[in-house]
């Protein structure tokens, strides 16, 4: 579904980010050819999350500040 979407998209891969709190999630952005960031306090720790090697936040607000 993820593939097929991006696909729709008047984007490119490049300028789409998922932002997500499981390992899965990274999973499927890879899948798409798109960048990733995890946010912690959802269903899986800060620890858990980093092996993927994506950035991994503490709570939205701080991804936000990264945005700017």
């Amino acid at each position: 579904m993820g593939l097929a979407w991006i696909n729709e998209l008047d984007y490119h891969p490049k300028d789409v980010m998922m932002v997500g709190d499981t390992i899965h999630d990274s999973e499927v952005a890879e899948a798409m050819g798109i960048d990733c960031i995890l946010v912690e306090n959802g269903h899986m720790n800060r620890a858990r999350l980093e092996t993927t090697r994506r950035k991994v936040v503490s709570d939205l607000k701080e991804f936000l500040r990264i945005l700017k």
